[in-house]
């Protein structure tokens, strides 16, 4: 079935299962509109647990190609957008959940443990997106902006997420930065150094404002 309301605040509407999980015939021509397109590119492109569910929204784009870069555990609900460069690998634990809205741009490594809970709007980024010299950053705009693609290759340091961490709606975490279990990231905070285990972050850049 589709679920509607399944999740909380921003989170609420339709929710798609596993295509062989659609049995009720009333509901088959909006899950083929909708749902099986984005479904058939997970399944393409990610090596991702049945149990899963994603959002109308929810969209992944692996640009290697090789969906065992991409992994997403058990009983995960997606609603956002992985884009992973051709050198970048994802790695997404069990009972995860990631907001409308949000973006994880991956172009070395970003590994998300189990039962976290990533809020909309949050943007996750292991890398600086354009190059820093400013004639490569020129060639990467202009790919970009005719798709032609390009060759160019910037900066990445791997982002660790760790088990049950809670990061805030709007909040961005920068490239090397590794949260530890059980922390929450305030929302719209800017993470841009490593956080330890059971404690609050707030601001920008974000420091430790509380230890739970």
């Amino acid at each position: 079935m589709l679920l509607r309301g399944h999740t909380h605040a921003f989170g609420q509407g339709l929710i798609f299962p596993h295509p062989s999980k659609v049995t009720d015939p009333a509901q088959f021509d909006l899950f083929r509109a909708v749902g099986l397109p984005v479904w058939n590119r997970f399944l393409a492109l990610s090596t991702i647990d049945p149990s899963a569910i994603l959002g109308p929204h929810a969209w992944l784009e692996n640009l290697s190609g090789d969906p065992t870069r991409v992994a997403i555990g058990k009983h995960c609900a997606l609603r956002g957008l992985l884009r992973i460069e051709p050198t970048g690998s994802l790695t997404i634990g069990d009972h995860c959940y990631i907001g409308d809205d949000t973006l994880i741009s991956v172009n070395t490594g970003v590994t998300i443990g189990n039962d976290v809970a990533i809020a909309h709007g949050v943007q996750i980024f292991d890398n600086t997106s354009h190059p820093i010299d400013w004639q490569e950053r020129q060639k990467h705009t202009r790919g970009i902006l005719t798709g032609t693609g390009s060759d160019a290759r910037f900066p990445g340091r791997p982002v660790t997420i760790g088990d049950n961490v809670w990061l805030g709606t709007n909040c961005l975490v920068r490239a090397g930065v590794s949260i530890g279990a059980r922390s929450i990231v305030s929302a719209m905070a800017m993470v841009t150094e490593d956080m330890p285990a059971d404690v609050i972050v707030a601001g920008n850049p974000a420091q430790v404002v509380k230890r739970l």
